[in-house]
């Protein structure tokens, strides 16, 4: 018995040790293929350096020209979305009763057309948005739309979508009939939850508003827009932001930020393109239809 309990505990110890191995080798294969992808990731790239989060530019933004060119510094503001109706063509459906706000969800509504307020409090923390201006000028009038207010402002309206065909178009019927100018400056916005009456508004017009397609001017290849089904809208990049955010542990402590820098960064090669195309009267060309 006393040797049959020793030949049974050296056995043991050999599928242990044998265990170990097992597991000793899985950790260097796992150790040799991240290193190899490591290796991979620190190849020299262009810029700008894209962080380990892994998110595409959506498909559309906005330049806008004013034919009033003060207009520029005026607050611009719309009623707030209720909701969608998906019966027949379908349309988007206001509150004209609340007042008038930048495009942020109102209580008690819950839909995904609007900036969710903890999402819009963490946007403003990080970048400080509120008393400055949405706008980036390029050139002859034109500017355009910063990613960081694509869904927060009205006539960026990444909310609203973006259909082919026979559908009606809902962005211009959302400009026509639910955004308003107001009487203030973007400088004198020091809250982006703040109300407007419509006393103190007018409906928006006379402004020349293109949707640029950035497959068409993207430069750098990194824009592949159609990798994720029907992720149109510009505002996901501050979603996904604000995703690394919040999940930091698991992502990492600064990943968020570097997700900023680097859609500031793509931005400022947009920039220079776009004045390109304005300058070659060309700006058109790579604009997004509805119908």
């Amino acid at each position: 018995m006393h040797n049959c309990k020793i030949f049974t505990t050296f056995a043991d110890e050999k599928a242990i040790i044998a265990m170990k191995k097992s597991y000793y080798l899985l950790v260097a294969l796992l150790c040799c293929s991240f290193f190899t992808i490591s290796c991979e990731r620190e190849q020299p790239q262009s810029e700008p350096t894209k962080p380990t989060g892994e998110a595409n530019p959506s498909a559309v933004f906005v330049v806008v020209n004013f034919a009033n060119p003060k207009q520029a510094n005026k607050i611009i503001v719309q009623h707030p979305i209720k909701g969608f109706y998906s019966s027949g063509y379908g349309c988007y459906e206001y509150d004209e009763n609340m007042g008038l706000y930048l495009n942020m969800l109102k209580y008690p509504y819950r839909h995904n057309y609007s900036m969710d307020s903890l999402v819009l409090d963490w946007l403003e923390n990080e970048t400080h948005l509120a008393g400055t201006s949405p706008y980036i000028p390029l050139s002859k009038g034109y500017y355009m739309i910063d990613w960081k207010w694509q869904q927060l402002l009205p006539i960026a309206a990444g909310s609203i979508s973006l259909y082919n065909g026979s559908y009606p178009d809902f962005y211009s019927i959302h400009i026509q009939e639910h955004v308003f100018v107001t009487d203030k400056n973007w400088d004198e916005c020091h809250d982006l939850k703040t109300k407007f009456e419509s006393i103190n508004a007018e409906h928006l017009k006379d402004v020349d508003i293109t949707r640029v397609l950035y497959d068409k001017v993207d430069t750098t290849g990194e824009v592949n827009p159609y990798t994720h089904f029907y992720r149109y809208q510009y505002q996901d990049h501050v979603m996904f932001a604000y995703s690394l955010f919040r999940d930091r542990d698991m992502y990492g402590e600064d990943e968020y930020k570097n997700y900023i820098n680097y859609c500031d960064s793509l931005q400022v090669i947009y920039h220079d393109r776009l004045v390109e195309l304005i300058n070659n009267g060309k700006l058109k060309e790579v604009e997004y239809n509805a119908q």
